[in-house]
C-alpha cells in the first residue's frame, strides 16, 4: 500500500533509510542529505541538512543510524558526517581516501568502508582499528573497494566490489575469506573436471578459477595476461586449456595452475576450445572464422587449420566420439562438419 509519494531530489539518490528511533526517513545522494517526516494526510515533508557556517552541500554515498538515533552519512570526499536531527554534529575528516561506500553501527561506535579498500572501526569519535583489504583481489586489473560492512558480536562482515565476502574478528584482527569469485567482467568459460568433483571457470577479468563442489569455494586461482573466453580439461584432468581474447591458447597444469605452454596463432578472440576424446588433440575456434588443431604430444604444436569461406566467426565446437570429426557453429547460424 502506497502511503505517500514526493519528489526526493533533482539528482540521484543513493540510499534511503528509516531512523529506527523516530521513523524519520533519511535520503542521501548527489549534493544532498534530506530528513523526511510524515505529516497530516500522508504528506512527506523534507528538511535539508544544515552544515553549519560553510553551508556547503556534499555528495553522500550511504547512511546508518546509532542506537541513540543519530544519523551517519558517508561522503564522496572520504569524510563521515554525524547528524543530530538535520544539523551537522561532527565531521570525521578524511576517514577514507576516496568515497565512503559502507557504514554500519555497533554499541560502542561505527564501522566504515571505502574505495581505498579499508575498513575502519571507530569508538566514539576516534578510529581504533583498520582492516586493509586493498591487496586481496586476485585480478590486478581490479582494485578492491569496500561496498558493504556489518558488525555483530565482535565479528565484521565485509563485502567488496570484486565479489568477495570476508569475516573479520575484531579482537584478533584475523580475516577469513568466505566467498571469492570473478569480478568486474563476464564469465565465459566453464568445464567440469573429468574425475573429481570440481569445475573450472574463466572470465574476462583475466582469471581462471577452480572450484570444489563440496565446499562451493575456489580452491585455486590463476591470473592470465588477457581475458578468458573458454576453458577445457584434457581426458585425465592433468591439463587445463584456456582460450584468451587476444587469440592466445594457454595450457596450465592442474596441481597448482602453473602455465606450461602458450601458443598464439590468431589475433582475434578465441571463442571455444576442447580436447579430443583421447586427450591428444586440442581444437580451438576463433572470431575470425578459424578452426585450429594442436597436438598435445608435440608441445601443442599447430598441426592443422581451416577457415570458413563465409567469413563468419566460429562460436562453438565439439568432437565426434572417435575423434575423427569436428562440428562447429558460426555467427551466421550455420552448423558445419569438418
Amino acid at each position: 500500500v502506497r502511503l505517500a509519494t514526493c519528489p526526493g531530489h533533482t539528482d540521484k539518490i543513493f540510499e534511503a533509510r528509516f531512523n529506527p528511533v523516530d521513523d524519520v526517513l533519511v535520503t542521501c545522494g548527489v549534493g544532498h542529505v534530506k530528513f523526511w517526516t510524515m505529516q497530516g494526510d500522508n504528506q512527506l515533508k523534507g528538511k535539508k541538512a544544515v552544515y553549519g557556517q560553510d553551508g556547503v552541500s556534499h555528495t553522500m554515498m550511504c547512511c546508518a543510524f546509532t542506537d541513540a538515533g543519530l544519523a551517519l552519512t558517508g561522503g564522496l570526499s572520504g569524510d563521515v558526517f554525524l547528524w543530530k536531527g538535520s544539523h551537522l554534529e561532527w565531521q570525521f575528516e578524511q576517514a577514507h581516501k576516496g568515497p565512503v561506500f559502507a557504514l554500519a553501527t555497533y554499541p560502542d561506535g561505527f564501522v566504515s568502508g571505502g574505495k581505498d579498500g579499508r575498513v575502519r572501526l571507530w569508538s566514539g569519535l576516534d578510529p581504533v582499528k583498520i582492516f586493509d583489504f586493498s591487496g586481496t583481489c586476485v585480478a590486478s586489473t581490479i582494485a578492491t573497494r569496500i561496498r558493504a560492512a556489518c558488525w555483530r558480536d565482535g565479528q565484521v562482515l565485509v563485502g567488496t566490489m570484486s565479489n568477495e565476502i570476508f569475516e573479520v574478528d575484531e579482537r584478533s584482527m584475523t580475516q577469513r575469506l568466505i566467498v571469492q569469485s570473478h569480478a568486474g567482467a563476464e564469465v565465459w568459460g566453464l568445464d567440469t573436471h573429468p574425475t573429481q568433483s570440481a569445475f573450472a571457470t574463466g572470465g574476462e577479468d583475466a582469471t581462471v578459477r577452480v572450484y570444489k563442489v563440496s565446499s562451493r569455494k575456489a580452491s585455486m586461482v590463476r591470473e592470465l595476461p588477457k581475458g578468458v573466453k573458454a576453458v577445457a580439461y584434457n581426458k585425465d584432468g592433468s591439463s587445463l586449456a584456456a582460450g584468451l581474447v587476444d587469440g592466445t591458447v594457454v595450457i596450465l597444469e592442474t596441481k597448482k595452475l602453473n602455465v606450461t605452454t602458450e601458443r598464439r596463432t590468431r589475433e582475434a578472440s578465441l571463442t571455444d576450445l576442447k580436447f579430443s576424446p583421447d586427450g591428444r588433440f586440442l581444437a580451438t575456434t576463433c572470431l575470425d572464422g578459424s578452426l585450429d588443431v594442436y597436438d598435445s604430444q608435440s608441445d601443442f604444436e599447430l598441426i592443422g587449420t581451416a577457415k570458413t569461406r563465409e567469413g563468419a566467426g566460429l562460436t562453438h565446437l565439439d568432437w565426434s566420439l572417435d575423434g575423427l570429426f569436428i562440428q562447429t557453429d558460426n555467427s551466421m547460424k550455420m552448423h558445419q562438419y569438418w
